[in-house]
């Protein structure tokens, strides 16, 4: 048992990769990554708010035109 456990650690160390290199370059991709998902989301935010605000007073202005249309 003990030899079959040392295999599928060594085949599971060929497949995936043990050197620490590799392990710190994905940490530093998705370290960049969620930096880039943050940026974009309040980005996002930003221009939703900017839609809401712009959006209010012509909504208002229609809304009031229609009502004196009637």
């Amino acid at each position: 048992k003990r030899s079959r456990i040392a295999y599928s650690d060594e085949v599971r160390n060929e497949l995936l990769g043990d050197d620490a290199i590799s392990s710190e370059s994905q940490r530093a991709h998705l370290l960049d990554n969620t930096e880039r998902l943050e940026r974009s989301s309040r980005r996002l935010e930003a221009g939703y708010q900017i839609a809401v605000e712009t959006a209010s007073p012509i909504f208002f202005w229609m809304k009031t035109k229609a009502c004196q249309k009637q």
